[in-house]
């Protein structure tokens, strides 16, 4: 209702005022409105909100001696707050509450952390210490997608690395080229022990593809499909020059003789089928070369600049061309 005044007429006891029992009537229902506005009845002023020097002091559904008092912070220029035209309750700053329905523009995140399903568990999402400002670029999903992390399992599919160092892969399938044509197949090989080591070289230096393995002898096999063949520009060998009685290298492919006198040379069964030896003097002696076995006879005797090849068959020896060279 609106406020009940008082009249006062128009000069003292000019008999045109209220009377005593209106003002008092008037008296009454002001205070009556008062008492309803600030939560009471008629006859009652509400014993749950006060009015404090700083604020409103609010005790609660039970009187004791906990309060909530809301004041406001002394203001440096006008402040308007504003309560939404909705039922719920207000968000304080340390209070641990649930927001629902919230769009949130340019936060500033310390440490968030994201619940499991269960509300059991969080992921902490801990930055680290930059020194500048620093932008994580979301990318734009087709579908939903996972986040990948360093040290966990994951699939990574669709991927371009750029200057991307690869520590020990595990690599498996084709390797494409820039156009999705198969360049590389990797097949594996159960319980594998032998494989293929490349190193690159400095300066004056040769890169080397080597077999390697737990194996004692590795032999690295190099093929064309069905009837083709392996095309190479330039071949070299393996050397050694032997300068005294010895067996000849089993690792090397060319034997070099060079020795002023005579000199024996054995020559050990080969590894695989198919394995060559040439062998030349360079030096005045006689060379005699004997292999274990030897299809065509004991030795091979070669003078100064002579020279032999031989190719092993899996049980012998046999020269497939010679120049000079004795056979006995």
């Amino acid at each position: 209702m609106a406020r009940n005044n008082i009249g006062l007429g128009s000069a003292a006891n000019d008999g045109t005022g209220d009377t005593l029992r209106g003002a008092g009537t008037k008296i009454n229902n002001n205070f009556v409105e008062l008492y309803q506005k600030l939560g009471g009845d008629s006859n009652n002023l509400s014993g749950q909100i006060a009015v404090a020097a700083d604020g409103l002091v609010f005790e609660g559904t039970i009187a004791d001696n906990n309060e909530t008092t809301l004041k406001a912070i002394n203001p440096t220029a006008d402040r308007n707050i504003s309560l939404p035209n909705a039922s719920g309750s207000v968000i304080l700053d340390s209070a641990t509450q649930t927001l629902i329905n919230k769009t949130i523009t340019s936060p500033v995140l310390i440490t968030p952390q994201i619940n499991n399903v269960a509300n059991t568990f969080q992921y902490v999402v801990k930055p680290g210490a930059i020194v500048a400002d620093r932008n994580i670029n979301i990318p734009i999903l087709a579908d939903s997608d996972a986040i990948v992390f360093n040290t966990t399992a994951a699939v990574l599919k669709n991927k371009t690395l750029d200057s991307a160092t690869v520590n020990n892969p595990i690599l498996s399938g084709t390797i494409s080229d820039v156009n999705g044509a198969g360049l590389l197949e990797i097949v594996s090989t159960a319980s594998a022990v032998n494989d293929v080591k490349l190193t690159n070289a400095a300066t004056g230096s040769n890169p080397s593809i080597i077999a390697t393995g737990s194996d004692t002898n590795v032999t690295i096999d190099i093929r064309g499909q069905a009837k083709g063949s392996v095309k190479v520009n330039k071949i070299s060998v393996l050397s050694n020059t032997q300068t005294s009685a010895a067996d000849a290298s089993e690792t090397a492919g060319y034997i070099i003789c060079n020795s002023g006198t005579a000199m024996g040379v054995g020559l050990n069964d080969g590894t695989v089928v198919g394995e060559t030896k040439v062998f030349t003097n360079k030096g005045a002696g006689l060379a005699t070369i004997t292999p274990d076995n030897f299809a065509q006879g004991t030795t091979i005797a070669l003078s100064q600049f002579d020279g032999a090849s031989l190719i092993w068959d899996g049980s012998n020896w046999y020269i497939t061309g010679h120049y000079g060279a004795v056979i006995a």
